[in-house]
């Protein structure tokens, strides 16, 4: 099934029943501070029929912001990026900021929450390989013990949202950086 980019990040951040999860807090704390200078661009699906884009730009101090643009709609959004390493991975705290449409801006539905998104990413030169947090790790009764971490997380009534705070979702996200993920979706630099 071909998935577009702009269904990859909005199914992943508007909190839909199902596998990708939303977080009240943010992954990032106070002393993370990281770079990655690779991930600055466009970045366009592999399949040409595909339109949409996502670019990065580097944003004031530590942070970059994500755009998502959809020509099919018209619609882009727009969201804050802030980079976590832990262990050998690097993940993006995405948190939404704002939607516009041609010049104009469009607001959040009535008593929309912004949450956090977690992704992990892995980027070179010409290749950005994106997978968001799921809740599929720890609802496997037969996880390992060892991923016992994910007990520890808290969820809404509807099972979408975490409400784990930054020290014990940065735990789960270390532990779980493997099963705690979808399959990684890949995108190639706009040249």
């Amino acid at each position: 099934m071909k998935k577009t980019i702009l269904g990859l990040v909005i199914v992943a951040s508007i909190f839909l029943a199902g596998c990708p999860v939303s977080d009240l807090h943010p992954l990032y704390n106070s002393s993370d501070n990281i770079a990655e200078p690779l991930l600055v661009g466009k970045w366009i699906p592999p399949d040409a029929g595909d339109k949409g884009s996502i670019s990065f730009e580097k944003a004031s101090g530590s942070g970059y912001t994500m755009i998502l643009d959809d020509p099919d709609n018209g619609f882009i959004d727009r969201y804050d990026c802030r980079l976590v390493r832990l262990g050998e991975n690097l993940f993006a705290d995405l948190h939404f900021s704002n939607r516009s449409h041609g010049d104009a801006n469009v607001d959040m539905p009535f008593a929309m929450i912004s949450t956090h998104m977690v992704v992990k990413l892995t980027v070179t030169k010409d290749d950005l390989g994106w997978a968001a947090m799921e809740d599929d790790g720890f609802k496997k009764k037969d996880a390992p013990a060892e991923n016992a971490a994910a007990e520890t997380l808290a969820y809404d009534a509807d099972d979408s949202l975490v409400l784990a705070d930054t020290e014990t979702l940065r735990r789960y996200v270390t532990a779980h950086a493997v099963d705690g993920f979808s399959d990684v979706e890949k995108l190639k630099r706009a040249k």
